[in-house]
């Protein structure tokens, strides 16, 4: 969030390539000055977004010699030392009849632990977690890797992209698809937004399934949302309407964030609490503090 006079308030982590740099990503935007939003020529409240790329000096990267030098290229755009072995490694074990999901998972863990990761090995590394999750049925499994994917996929120069062309629109389609059958509305809105200014075709694709959505959206017909609480003890999503309630199946919730086009707010949790967004606030997402592994069911309406 971004107050009046530029300030910015409130910073999230929405998404991460390495945990181990939050805390400097939010001391980072912490320590900057933004051009607050206006409303009739008046500063106001608003939400921004920022990408941050943490960028090392070649000097300081070695070969798998150790030799220093002019390696930066080959380190973005290439695999780790021994990243290949273990990812062919894992494809051998996928394609058995009948794939042991943990060493699946091991070796996920491993390539994962390699080091000298850039963007390019981790876009391959979330193509790996898409094809475990679809193996073994595991929707929001397959939504998160494709959604890293593609974002992580986005912070590599164009001609160094694992997805190009045909495939780029395979895992768009593959994406909305699984964001409209698992009730995932708000995302695949936005998603839908995005996605159709560089394919036409995406556009063309889906216009009848979003038109549906854009329908319930302003209808009185309620969805409901079930979100898992993360290793970082909180989960966000975009909400889809203005009133909503949050039940706890499993564990606790203790904190409710409202982050909108043009206002944050801070609720106590209450148990069956039904709350109601003006729309003046603009677009929201909802942040849900909790424990680790807490479960909650959104109903919105």
């Amino acid at each position: 969030m971004v107050d009046p006079q530029g300030k910015p308030y409130q910073v999230m982590v929405a998404r991460t390539s390495m945990p181990k740099f939050s805390k400097e990503a939010v001391n980072s935007i912490n320590r900057n000055q933004f051009k607050p939003a206006m409303r009739n020529a008046k500063p106001i409240d608003s939400r921004h977004y920022s990408d941050l790329k943490f960028v090392f000096d070649e000097a300081d990267l070695h070969d798998s010699r150790g030799n220093k030098g002019s390696v930066g290229d080959a380190r973005r755009f290439s695999l780790p030392d021994g990243y290949k072995s273990y990812y062919d490694q894992f494809t051998q074990a996928l394609d058995q009849a009948k794939p042991d999901q943990r060493k699946l998972q091991q070796l996920l863990n491993t390539m994962s632990n390699i080091k000298h990761q850039s963007f390019y090995s981790l876009s391959y590394q979330s193509l790996a977690r898409y094809r475990v999750a679809k193996k073994f049925d595991d929707k929001p499994g397959q939504m998160q890797a494709l959604e890293d994917l593609i974002w992580f996929d986005e912070m590599v120069e164009t001609k160094h992209q694992v997805l190009q062309k045909d495939l780029k629109r395979t895992v768009y389609i593959a994406l909305l698809q699984l964001q409209i059958a698992s009730g995932h509305y708000a995302e695949a809105l936005d998603n839908y937004s995005e996605f159709k200014r560089s394919d036409r075709k995406i556009g063309k694709l889906f216009k009848d399934y979003i038109g549906k959505i854009i329908l319930l959206k302003e209808s009185d017909q309620s969805t409901q949302r079930v979100i898992t609480i993360g290793d970082n003890s909180y989960s966000h999503l975009p909400l889809l309407k203005r009133s909503f309630v949050v039940e706890t199946d499993k564990g606790k919730i203790n904190t409710l964030k409202l982050r909108c086009d043009t206002k944050f707010k801070e609720l106590a949790f209450k148990v069956n609490a039904q709350y109601t967004l003006p729309d003046s606030w603009g677009e929201c997402d909802l942040q849900i503090i909790g424990e680790q592994g807490s479960v909650a069911s959104i109903l919105q309406q």
